[in-house]
């Protein structure tokens, strides 16, 4: 078997040795390479003259093409090439090519996979001499294997991203866009990963960076998606969230906010059912329940800034303990935590607005908030981030469930955190009808374990080595009981 790594400087192994020199001078790896990459790996004796040795004589030419041949043969096999006075073909078996496995993988969605086999250009620094024909199809390659390779970083990008892994994608996407600096997909990537790392100055930097050079260099303008994009970025302050949650998810991260750790599958879950939400223009509801200090905040802040990044509104607001026994104290908080504000709203009925403004006598604020939602949802996905929703009101909690019925057919996403106490009857409703009479899904997080500690240790003391991240993560371990919240507080004591 021969192995050839095309995506990148040439790499060729013969039956997992280095391969002789000879099937490397240039011509002999041109022509197996192209038949490799040929309609069923067969071209006709005449074409291949014609692509490689053109400048020659032809009976000179023909005997180049059957010396090429025979040196395949040597390294394959007698039964590796099939040829004729017609045509070479290579058979089947013979050769494995990494374009066809990256191919493989990312039709079976395994874009990791296929985003390792990435080393550069196709065929990186390869070029023969007195071949142009040939240079010609290597530059065609080059190119389609550049979009390819673009666009499975992307690609695996965003899977990162999915999975909470900022740093990862931001990685993934540099490299796509060391090969092209021009596909916008790979920009809007590049953006989302540097937002939701917290450098929105340098997400708006490489905005202008990139809308100045493609300017300067092709006469053009980013398309409307990435200004739109941009223009999110750049209005990141108005998407904060109201102070108490701020305040909230500080206290989980301390001084330095630490990265998503151990919830890989949980944003997943999370990401989906808001994919699902926009693309099928149906409500959605998120419950991610936890203990105290589990993370609750911060997983669904995730899920928040994903979306504010995709052009939703988000509407938030974080309950206490005294709003239990004040009515309607979570409806109005929905509605000042960002809705009203939204565009859309102008479209609401002015007796909802009044009502949820405070400008109009009591009336039905739940009816008021659907009636505001709905008008919101018909410009563009809204989230409802309720942050401790078990010390919501009853009222708000009826209303909440009589909305999540009433807006099913409407891009409106419903994210709740919920601790297991104190329990009530209207939240546990909720929670039933999930993945039944309500898309989404209902999540239970779990405490840390130990590679979750030493991942975190990881990233707090980047010094330390593995053995003393192994001695750090159970100290810390033992000490924190895996409380998420106390595990980040005391490697930040370190």
């Amino acid at each position: 078997m021969i192995v050839v790594r095309a995506l990148g400087p040439a790499d060729v192994s013969v039956n997992g040795a280095a391969a002789p020199a000879k099937l490397l001078w240039k011509k002999n790896l041109a022509l197996l390479i192209y038949l490799a990459r040929s309609p069923k790996r067969l071209r006709t004796r005449d074409h291949l003259i014609g692509l490689l040795w053109g400048e020659k004589p032809e009976e000179k030419a023909r005997h180049s093409l059957n010396e090429a041949v025979h040196v395949l043969r040597l390294c394959a096999g007698d039964d590796g090439f099939e040829s004729d006075t017609a045509q070479v073909r290579i058979a089947p078996g013979t050769i494995e090519l990494d374009t066809d496995t990256l191919e493989t993988l990312a039709a079976a969605g395994d874009y990791a996979g296929a985003a390792a086999l990435i080393n550069g250009d196709f065929l990186e620094g390869f070029s023969v001499r007195g071949a142009s024909a040939f240079d010609d199809w290597l530059a065609a390659e080059r190119q389609h294997w550049c979009r390819r390779s673009v666009d499975v970083l992307v690609h695996r990008a965003e899977q990162l991203l999915a999975a909470g892994n900022v740093a990862a994608a931001h990685d993934a996407v540099q490299r796509a866009r060391e090969l092209d600096w021009r596909p916008e997909t790979a920009v809007r990537s590049a953006l989302r990963t540097l937002a939701l790392a917290g450098d929105r100055g340098g997400a708006l930097a490489l905005f202008e960076e990139f809308a100045s050079r493609l300017k300067r260099e092709l006469g053009a303008e980013p398309d409307a998606e990435t200004r739109a994009l941009a223009e999110r970025v750049r209005l990141e302050r108005t998407w904060r969230l109201p102070k108490a949650v701020r305040d909230a998810a500080a206290r989980t991260s301390g001084s330095r906010r630490a990265p998503l750790v151990g919830r890989a599958l949980e944003l997943e879950r999370l990401t989906a059912a808001w994919t699902a939400c926009r693309a099928k223009r149906r409500a959605t509801v998120a419950v991610i329940e936890g203990d105290a200090g589990a993370g609750k905040t911060r997983l669904a802040e995730e899920l928040a800034s994903r979306a504010r990044l995709d052009g939703a509104v988000v509407a938030a607001v974080r309950a206490v303990a005294a709003d239990h026994s004040d009515a309607w104290s979570g409806v109005f908080g929905i509605a000042r935590g960002g809705l009203l504000d939204a565009p859309g709203v102008a479209g609401a009925p002015p007796a909802a607005l009044a009502q949820l403004r405070g400008t109009a006598p009591p009336g039905a604020p739940g009816r008021a908030l659907a009636d505001v939602l709905q008008a919101v949802a018909d410009e563009q996905a809204v989230v409802v981030f309720v942050d401790d929703a078990h010390w919501l009101d009853r009222e708000s909690l009826l209303a909440l469930g009589g909305i999540m019925r009433d807006l099913a057919g409407s891009p409106v996403a419903f994210l709740l955190t919920v601790a297991p106490h104190p329990a009530g009857p209207e939240l546990d409703e909720v929670r039933a009808r999930v993945g039944r009479e309500l898309a989404g899904t209902a999540m239970q997080l779990r405490g840390f374990g130990t590679d979750d500690v030493r991942e975190l240790g990881r990233w707090a003391l980047p010094s330390y080595g593995d053995e003393q991240l192994d001695r750090l993560a159970r100290r810390v371990l033992a000490d924190s009981a895996g409380i998420p919240l106390l595990v980040v507080a005391l490697l930040h004591a370190v």
